[in-house]
């Protein structure tokens, strides 16, 4: 126990598992080579990527669009939240409540000049 608290677990954490992560990059670079070149020379093989390749790139930009939606949708929803800085009396180490806003439909929106009709 004594030797791995204090020696173990650092040769673990600097020398083993960056061996480890270099060996797993290594053999991966390597096999996806060998498939690149088993492709590029094999003329069937080629003429089916030429083909499917329009196909590919909508389905990546379609990606991208997606992935750009959920993070638009994402930071609107922080927006939404909203942290109170009211005084209370309990102890400083909790966490400050937090109020969630919801959007309203379109037909439930107040405008400004309601509010000052109904004044």
């Amino acid at each position: 126990k004594f030797m791995w608290y204090y020696f173990g677990r650092h040769i673990d954490e600097w020398i083993l598992t960056p061996m480890k992560d270099a060996h797993v990059n290594r053999n991966h670079s390597k096999r996806r080579k060998r498939a690149q070149d088993a492709l590029q020379r094999d003329p069937e093989i080629k003429e089916m990527m030429k083909r499917t390749a329009p196909k590919r790139a909508r389905a990546k930009a379609r990606a991208q669009r997606e992935k750009a939606k959920r993070l638009r949708a994402k930071k609107k929803r922080q927006q939404m939240e909203i942290t109170l800085n009211l005084p209370v009396d309990h102890a400083g180490g909790e966490d400050l409540p937090k109020v969630q806003l919801e959007e309203r439909p379109r037909h439930q929106l107040i405008s400004r000049t309601m509010i000052i009709e109904r004044r």
